[in-house]
């Protein structure tokens, strides 16, 4: 479970660099040595990211390893301290208790009734009810890294778990093109023709994608 648990800060790690980069920062990944300004000599942050105007320390943390850490207040505080510096923490929480990680058996049956809806003839119902599993298993993976104020905003909660490295940004990718469909199902600009099996077959294997992020965040 330790290599496990350290894929994913790796991931995470990866994900921040990758958005960082996008946005025109320099990112160091794992700095040390001179990779470190001087008031930074001595801790090991996860990354540094940088811009004409703005620079980042980044730590990703289990939460269990945050009570009465020194180590992260010091480095908060190193940063604090210097000005045009700022500090961010992504914390890797085990799963609070009111988050049920489904079971395999029961995501199979989920996914099994949307492709029974498509081989019964209800394409469109097949298509809403996949993309209606997905966002529920995205809110509750939402919930098991805690992140809140967004209940109302799926696209926000997929773009902060995606910056996590909790999933990939193909979840992203699949769950715009499956928006788009269901809108335009909707508004009545598609027909039944116009959506194939493959998907659904696309949204389940997204849906036990992230399943597997919840159980293994969950382990």
């Amino acid at each position: 479970m330790a290599r496990t648990r350290k894929d994913q800060r790796s991931r995470n790690r990866q994900t921040a660099a990758r958005q960082y980069r996008k946005l025109g920062y320099e990112v160091v990944e794992c700095p040390s040595g001179d990779q470190l300004p001087p008031f930074l000599r001595g801790f090991s942050p996860d990354l540094i990211a940088t811009s004409d105007d703005d620079h980042v320390v980044l730590e990703i943390k289990r939460a269990a390893d945050l009570k009465g850490s020194n180590e992260i207040k010091e480095l908060a505080a190193a940063v604090d301290q210097r000005g045009g510096w700022r500090f961010e923490l992504i914390a890797l929480g085990p799963s609070p208790r009111d988050v049920v990680v489904p079971s395999e058996t029961a995501l199979g049956r989920l996914t099994e009734r949307a492709l029974a809806l498509y081989d019964s003839g209800w394409p469109d119902a097949a298509l809403l009810y996949a993309v209606s599993v997905l966002e529920e298993l995205i809110r509750d993976a939402a919930a098991q890294h805690r992140i809140k104020g967004k209940l109302h905003a799926t696209r926000a909660i997929v773009g902060d778990l995606v910056f996590r490295g909790v999933v990939g940004e193909e979840v992203a990718d699949a769950l715009d093109l499956a928006w788009d469909r269901r809108n335009r199902i909707v508004h009545g600009s598609t027909s039944d023709q116009d959506l194939g099996r493959e998907a659904i077959v696309e949204l389940i294997r997204v849906c036990r994608e992230v399943h597997a992020e919840m159980r293994l965040q969950a382990a």
